[in-house]
Formats: structure tokens, C-alpha cells, sequence
């Protein structure tokens, strides 16, 4: 699975990413991106392959914790279930929240975004997250994001 790979075990590290990227044959596509006009641009690792996106970044924007985020362009978004059953699978573990997977009715709940606890190589300390969005005007198509972010110091 392209999330632990590229993700999970390069444990988000910008030059593990890239390196597993380009094995898998994507193609660096960085983007210079300002964040205001007192501060210089900083550069957005991106790979790209076909239908897929990889991002990593260190400090970008408003967020100052690593991430690790693959995205897949899908032409009919899955269930979120189905989502967080496939990473669990690689993962050998379930998602911490899956409680809130369905509402108390036994309904599924829509806005439910699964998250793992997961430890990296080096042992830092992760939180995973799987989002399915549909096409709407703040988003071209129907996507899967998994994400891969360094847990807050406070963070349980």
C-alpha cells in the first residue's frame, strides 16, 4: 500500500518520501507557494503519478508538525468504511475512533474520518487519518486523502 510506503515507513522524512516516490515512478513536481508577504516562499515537496499526489511537508503554513499526505483522484468516492478497513489491514491494527464509525442508531456516520495511533520507524510518534470527499466547489473531484501527521506534544 502506497501510504505505508511512502508515508508510514519513510517516516515522513521529506528525502525518504521523494526517494520512495520516485521508485514508485512518480514525478517531483515542487511548488513554490507564498505564505505571506513578510515571509519568503517555501517550497512544497509534490510528486505526482497517475491519479495519485504526494505531498510531505515541515512547517508549512499555519501547521509546524511533519506530514505525509497521498492523494487519490477517484472517479466514484468509496465508502469511508471501506477506506479504513483497507489501511487497517495494512496497518495490522483498526483505527482508534472506530467507535464513531456509526451514530448511536446504527447508522453510518458521514462525517466520520477514521485516525490511527501509529509509531514510526524511529519511533516518533504518529496520528494517521483516511478523508473520502466528493466533488464540490472547494474541491476538484472525488478524492482520498491519507495523511500521515507527527502527534502535538499534548496530544493523547
Amino acid at each position: 500500500m502506497l501510504f505505508k510506503r511512502l508515508c508510514v515507513d519513510a517516516n515522513g522524512a521529506p528525502e525518504a518520501v521523494g526517494v520512495a516516490a520516485s521508485e514508485q515512478g512518480f514525478e517531483a513536481q515542487p511548488v513554490e507557494v507564498r505564505t505571506s508577504k513578510k515571509r519568503p516562499e517555501v517550497r512544497l515537496p509534490i510528486w505526482r503519478g497517475r491519479g495519485v499526489t504526494v505531498a510531505q511537508t515541515d512547517g508549512f503554513f499555519e501547521v509546524p508538525l511533519r506530514q505525509c499526505n497521498i492523494t487519490f483522484h477517484v472517479v466514484s468516492p468509496p465508502e469511508t468504511t471501506f477506506v479504513a478497513d483497507a489501511v487497517s489491514t495494512q496497518l495490522g491494527f483498526s483505527p482508534f475512533n472506530a467507535a464513531a464509525a456509526f451514530k448511536k442508531n446504527g447508522k453510518p456516520n458521514k462525517s466520520y474520518c477514521p485516525e490511527w495511533n501509529i509509531t514510526g520507524p524511529d519511533g516518533t510518534e504518529w496520528i494517521g487519518a483516511a478523508i473520502v470527499s466528493k466533488a464540490n466547489r472547494f474541491s476538484l473531484g472525488n478524492h482520498v486523502q491519507l495523511s500521515l501527521r507527527a502527534r502535538k506534544a499534548n496530544e493523547v
